[in-house]
This record gives structure tokens, C-alpha cells and sequence, in this order.
């Protein structure tokens, strides 16, 4: 993907546009190659021009069913499904694209991040922005600052994604998932995955205690 300057000023991004698989090459003729092998390299091929192009089935998605591809919520149960859960996000909506988060020529911070932990949601999420924090974070989490409940992952982006055996990585609907939601559909909810010694109804029962964030939106 080309693309404006990235997420540094809190700005949604603009002027993005699709450069394609080319734009990789010219850099990375050796990698480019290799890609051209796999599967995935099919994925992204017109099937027009190229009849052995692997298509996507978008039409088996079905709300309130929980199955391999999905939870009931229509947040993804598997790895390397994550665009899908970004594309229902409010964010992609609000203009933010991949690459405002991820930086492709950097490894400096875990998975190509631009910055660690909270410092990269809250280039955005601050006072300023209407969806930002009015108090500290750790007043927002009701858990000890630098913390791992403190991290606006561990709530907005649950590892409950599995990608093989006992790992699992983020979900990318930054939605909050409710206990009440885990009662009704199964989904995990980051409470009890993380509280593991506690039950659904303890954690609602905590949530609705909570005076920073509205307990219709968090406990039901």
C-alpha cells in the first residue's frame, strides 16, 4: 500500500492507495519470488486473468452461530483472519488502514508496531479525540498502571484467535467483549481469560461498579 503520512499527528490517514505486490518487488526481487509460490499469491490474483486464483467465500458468515472460521459475533476464531475482523471495525471506518499501526520496514517493536505498548493507541485515543481518555489509564482499566490489565489490548484486542495448538493472537474489533456476551455466545471475554479463577457473573458484578465507563456498555 502507498500512503500519506501515518498516524504521528492523530489523523485518520488519507490519500492511501493500492500500489500492489510491484511496489514490493522492486525492493525485495528474492522474497517477491518465493511469495509468487504460495497460495497466498493466488489469493491476490484477478481470477479474470488468471483462472487458478484462489477466491475468497464471503457468503457463509452466519451471526450468532460460533464455528471454525467464527465466533458467534462474527469476531474471527482463527489467525491470518484479522483483516476480517478490521474491516467491521469503527476504526476502519473512521479511516484508519493497516499501516497506521503496523510499519512494514520495521521490527524494532513487537509485530511491526510503530510504538510499544499503550504509547501507540493513545497517539489517538487522548484527551483531544472524542474517543479518547478523560482520566488516567489506569483510573480507565481499574488496574495497576504499566500493568497487563492496564494495556489497552488486554481488553480491545484479546488474544482468543487461535493460530495453532495453545496460541492465539489478537482479535482486531477493538470491541469490548462482555461477559454477558461469553453467557449468551460462548465468545471469551478478556475478564475471565484473564481472571481465570473467576466467574462471568463476578466480573459483571465488577464492571457495573465501575463509574468511569458506562455500565449499560461494558456489563451487558
Amino acid at each position: 500500500m502507498g500512503s500519506a503520512p501515518g498516524p504521528a499527528s492523530g489523523q485518520p490517514l488519507s490519500g492511501a492507495v493500492f500500489v500492489g505486490s510491484a511496489s514490493c518487488r522492486s525492493c525485495h526481487q528474492k522474497e517477491y519470488d518465493g511469495w509468487k509460490q504460495t497460495r497466498m499469491a493466488n489469493v491476490v490474483r484477478d481470477p479474470r486473468e488468471h483462472p487458478d486464483a484462489v477466491l475468497g467465500d464471503f457468503t457463509s458468515s452466519k451471526p450468532g452461530v460460533t464455528d471454525f472460521y467464527q465466533f458467534a459475533d462474527l469476531t474471527a476464531h482463527k489467525n491470518r483472519m484479522q483483516g476480517n475482523d478490521f474491516v467491521q471495525s469503527t476504526m476502519y471506518h473512521r479511516g484508519l488502514r493497516c499501516f497506521d499501526c503496523h510499519q512494514v520496514h520495521s521490527n524494532k517493536y513487537q509485530s511491526n508496531l510503530g510504538q510499544s505498548g499503550n504509547a501507540l493507541c493513545l497517539t489517538c485515543h487522548n484527551n483531544q479525540n472524542p474517543a479518547g481518555l478523560r482520566v488516567s489509564v489506569s483510573r480507565h482499566t481499574h488496574h495497576a498502571e504499566n500493568s497487563p490489565g492496564s494495556q489497552c489490548v488486554a481488553c480491545h484486542m484479546p488474544a482468543i484467535e487461535q493460530t495453532n495448538k495453545d496460541n492465539y493472537v489478537a482479535a482486531h474489533t477493538f470491541r469490548f467483549i462482555t461477559p454477558t456476551q461469553t453467557d449468551e455466545t460462548g465468545i471469551p471475554n478478556p475478564c475471565t481469560s484473564c481472571h481465570k479463577d473467576k466467574t462471568n457473573a463476578w466480573a459483571t458484578k465488577a464492571l457495573r461498579s465501575w463509574d468511569t465507563t458506562s455500565p449499560w456498555r461494558v456489563a451487558n
